[in-house]
Order: C-alpha cells, then structure tokens, then sequence
C-alpha cells in the first residue's frame, strides 16, 4: 500500500512539473525555448507542426526593419523586427531565417530581447524566442526586435521568412493561433570605403544619354572599375584605370546602374542613371 502511494505521489509530480512546462505556452522547444527549422522557409515546416493552428485567424505576423524600402548596404549593420499580432493573446513565439537566392543562409543575425541565435536544418542560423521572452505586458501583439548585418560582399537579395505562434494560454498545444510572413530586400554592393578614395570620386554626366560616354575621375590609386546592374551581375570591368577615364554605354539599356571602384577588396559605389 505504501508502494502505490509513493508511486502515486511521483506520477502527480511528474505530472505537475509537465503541466508547468506546457503553461509556459510552447511545448517540445530547444533549449527550454523555441524550436529551429519551423520559419516556413523553403524545406521547412511551421509553428504548426507541434501547435494545431485554429482556422480564421484574424491576426499577422510582419518583418520589417530599416533594411527596406531602399535595399541593404554591404556590410552594414540593420535593426529589424518580428510582429505577431493577435486579439487576446499574452503569449508568442517565432522562427526566423535570412536566405539567400539560393536558400542558405546570409548576413549575421543578433538576437535581441526575448530571442536567441542557434544553429539549425541545412546549416541555417535560426533567430527564435527564449522561454522568458514569450510573454508580453500588453495582450494582443509582441514585437521581438534583431539586427541583420549584411555580407561585407553583395550577395544578391536577402529574403526573411518567418512563423509565429499565438497561444490561447490554455497549457496545451491545440487552439493555438500560427502566422506566417516573408520578406525580400535587395541590396546595393557597397562596402567600407578605402582611405584612399575618400577624397574624392565623382562621375558625369548623370544623367547620361544611352551610348554617351561617362568621366570617371577620382584621387589616389585604383585597382579596378565595375558597372553593375542591381541583380549584382557585374557588366563591364577595367584593370588599373587612371582618374579621367572615359566609359562608353552603348552596351547598357537604359535604366539604373551602380558604378564601383576597388581596392584592396574594398569599395566606393555610387548610382548612375542611363537615359
């Protein structure tokens, strides 16, 4: 009799301090936290994988951030964020990646308050929510803010998928309400400038008529010239110019390009328009 007593008493505990894991609003987490590979990312699941997501949701989840609408620049640092909104809901969770067009990961991404870096599926860094960063004071919405650090190189476009989970705060993983978001920025290849080239760079016309030539001139010493277009493909490049070269742009269609002068791996870029 005293056996099954003393078993009883261990079943109840067990089952107290499972119950306490489950209020905390997200069940089956990495680290006492959120779980990697559930951002919906191409090859990967959602929140909806271990919380049943109940139909006719009327909240959102949103990434934006400074990185947009003007593109991100090579090498710089953005402050970025994560909102989940949802009527009556103190409790949220999220799984975020940065992808390149190839869908592997890009940039650095920093964890702020309430959410931590790990490493997940496919070599991904994963940005997700830490235990205690679940809850929020006032019900109906959570922000996690991040920062995304781009590539010192262009890299082409970043794209930021992202799941979140607004739990009902029942303890249980059913009920729950799960969003999905995305988001594409495309950059501009520049990168930190070279003391060299600070004192000066200017090119004209700009402006310049279709088949007109630009001037390029600028100070110091310069390893090459590149004419990129803004899908970062690199259409015309020049070894060792002087200042006061003259480029032709019969070959360019009209549109907007970005013309780059390098050294020692790095660059000073500026903006030219083809009429």
């Amino acid at each position: 009799m005293i056996q099954t007593i003393s078993k009883l008493a261990l079943f109840t505990l067990l089952a107290g301090i499972l119950s306490l894991s489950a209020y905390q609003g997200f069940t089956e987490t990495q680290n006492g936290s959120g779980k990697t590979g559930h951002s919906g990312a191409p090859g990967e699941q959602t929140c909806t994988a271990c919380h049943s997501s109940t139909p006719g949701g009327s909240g959102s989840l949103v990434i934006s951030g400074d990185a947009q609408p003007n593109g991100y620049n090579a090498g710089q640092t953005h402050n970025m964020s994560v909102t989940i909104t949802h009527s009556g809901s103190s409790k949220f969770g999220f799984n975020l990646v940065a992808l390149d067009t190839n869908n592997a990961s890009i940039g650095t991404l920093t964890a702020g308050t309430g959410s931590q870096v790990l490493n997940g599926p496919s070599s991904r860094r994963n940005l997700t929510h830490t235990s205690s960063g679940t809850s929020t004071s006032t019900a109906g919405s959570k922000i996690f803010n991040f920062t995304w650090t781009a590539p010192t190189t262009y890299l082409g476009p970043v794209t930021f998928y992202a799941a979140g989970n607004a739990a009902n705060g029942d303890g249980g993983t059913s009920g729950d309400f799960v969003y999905t978001g995305n988001l594409t920025v495309s950059g501009n290849p520049v990168t930190a400038l070279t003391t060299d080239l600070l004192g000066g760079f200017s090119l004209y016309p700009n402006p310049v008529v279709q088949g007109n030539a630009i001037t390029l001139d600028f100070e110091g010493t310069v390893e090459k010239i590149e004419i990129i277009d803004y899908k970062g493909a690199v259409l015309f490049r020049l070894l060792n110019p002087e200042s006061g070269i003259r480029i032709p742009t019969n070959q360019l269609i009209k549109g907007a390009y970005l013309v780059r002068l390098m050294k020692d791996e790095k660059s000073l870029t500026k903006r030219i328009l083809v009429d």
